[in-house]
């Protein structure tokens, strides 16, 4: 596969990944499912939940823009090293996703974050 390839699957699971959690700060999708299972109320839901929503807009920007989709005023390297740091987060994510109190999180979301960190890397190599 080659790198747009991957770019666009990474963006994919990343415009998913928005959706899943506006359905879940719409409590549509119930909250116990996501951050481990360790939520304890709505205020930390909407706190933890903006910040998702916000992280994952920055990735895809930046994969947006590593990609030459979009033009952003920030260096390459720059990019290039938020690349990195989406990587190393995916990877740490795992880790949580394994200790998660939830199963669904378990389940569904660790297999996605080793793609994505997968995915991030061979980009960049």
């Amino acid at each position: 596969m080659n790198d747009s390839t991957l770019l666009i699957i990474c963006i994919a699971l990343l415009s998913a990944t928005l959706v899943f959690h506006t359905l879940v700060m719409l409590r549509i999708i119930p909250y116990s499912i996501v951050w481990g299972g360790r939520l304890q109320s709505i205020q930390q839901l909407y706190r933890f939940g903006s910040v998702s929503i916000i992280l994952n807009l920055i990735f895809v920007t930046t994969l947006l823009a590593y990609g030459n989709y979009i033009s952003v005023p920030v260096s390459d390297l720059v990019i290039r090293g938020m690349m990195w740091f989406m990587a190393g987060l995916f990877a740490l994510n795992t880790l949580g996703n394994l200790t998660s109190k939830s199963k669904l999180e378990k389940i569904l979301f660790t297999p996605m974050t080793i793609i994505m960190t997968v995915l991030l890397i061979l980009i960049l190599l």
